[in-house]
């Protein structure tokens, strides 16, 4: 008995192995359609090898199946969803790539999908940027959730072949209209077109502004005489805010042009304080900030605005201390309660020249009432130009 079921399963392997009218994609398409998104050889012409599946000369009948969100946020993940009832996939290929340039190099990858799907890793060793079917079930439905890619512009579009049944619908532009959201702010050219502060009170490591308690990015326009900043970081309630200021003395704070991005019960504010020294109470001034954008997700707060880069009684183009804090603000008033230890940097910045400073509990001291800052990987590249 245990001779014959043996004998029994080794003939079905056989079978199975050796039956040369199952397509070659019955277990998802090859590595090397990453490139081609083809299915079978001779694509996408009709002289194929398999002489059954031809090119579809019908309209795409999925393309309105696919369901996305609003818009791509940058370091999050962005989930698909593909419901049919009237039609069932067989095999099928997916990649992001890239709209302006028409490559076929995938863009981001994918960090999770329905049972029906399985991973294709295109570069190797890396994580896997396309998705092809698991086997040859008819599928109704199927989801997946994709990583954008770390750029500064994300301009991309999903693309993919179908099989279904004996046709196929080849790299077929699914969407490429995709809105990306201006938050968390991109890190891309910290250090060299622009500056970039990312501070953690607890991690030893922040490489991600989703995951630092404030990240700052700011730079000059191209007259210089415009600082645009945006800024954001952890504010879990409505009145909490996260602020940066700058001033000539880091142990007294005098002087100090504070901007402080504070949370409200459906959005954010961006308000500008002047404050006399530590021992004083900030006061709001008039000064107009422009092309404000605000947003919360989750925990955190987003503000970004524009503010001249020589407001009414101060300078900010020369070399200033740096002070970043977080507290509460009256509902009410949306005034400011300021309370150390505050975060200082070691030296005076100057704001056209660009640098990269990871601020992490690892990498600071107390000296209260200031925490001096260690600033580690600095990167200078010097930017300004002659005011004119």
């Amino acid at each position: 008995m245990f001779v014959a079921v043996v004998m029994f399963v080794c003939a079905a392997l056989s079978v199975g192995e050796g039956d040369s009218s199952a397509p070659a994609y019955q277990n998802g398409f090859d590595k090397s359609a990453c490139q081609t998104l083809c299915p079978v050889p001779g694509c996408p012409d009709n002289a194929s090898a398999d002489t059954e599946l031809k090119l579809s000369e019908r309209g795409f009948p999925l393309a309105s199946s696919f369901q996305f969100p609003e818009k791509i946020r940058r370091q999050s993940p962005f989930r698909v969803n593909m419901s049919s009832p009237n039609v069932a996939v067989n095999a099928l290929i997916l990649a992001f790539r890239s709209r302006t340039t028409g490559g076929t190099e995938p863009q981001g990858y994918f960090d999770s999908w329905s049972d029906s799907l399985k991973p294709l890793k295109c570069d190797g060793d890396g994580p896997p940027n396309a998705l092809t079917n698991k086997d040859l079930s008819g599928k109704n439905d199927f989801w997946f959730s994709w990583m954008p890619p770390k750029a500064q512009e994300i301009d991309v579009a999903l693309r993919g072949t179908f099989v279904v049944n004996n046709e196929y619908w080849y790299n077929i532009e699914i969407k490429s209209d995709f809105k990306v959201n201006e938050f968390p702010v991109s890190m891309e050219g910290c250090g060299e077109t622009k500056s970039c502060v990312t501070l953690s009170r607890t991690r030893t490591k922040c490489e991600k502004a989703s995951r630092c308690d404030l990240t700052v990015a700011y730079s000059l326009s191209a007259d210089n005489r415009t600082l645009e900043v945006t800024m954001g970081g952890v504010a879990s309630m409505a009145g909490r805010y996260l602020a940066i200021a700058f001033t000539n003395d880091s142990e007294s704070l005098k002087s100090s042009n504070i901007f402080a991005c504070i949370r409200t019960e459906r959005l954010a504010e961006v308000r500008h304080f002047t404050l006399s020294d530590d021992k004083s109470v900030p006061v709001e001034s008039n000064q107009v900030l422009e092309d404000t954008l605000f947003e919360q997700d989750g925990e955190l707060v987003w503000c970004r605005f524009k503010v001249p880069v020589r407001p009414p009684n101060f300078d900010l183009s020369v070399p200033l201390y740096q002070v970043y804090f977080w507290g509460e603000a009256n509902r009410t008033s949306g005034q400011i309660e300021m309370s150390p230890p505050y975060k200082t940097s070691k030296e005076p910045i100057q704001v056209g020249v660009a640098q990269h400073s990871r601020l992490t509990s690892a990498s600071s001291r107390e000296s209260a009432p200031v925490l001096a800052v260690l600033v580690s990987g600095l990167m200078a590249a010097i930017l300004l130009r002659p005011m004119s």
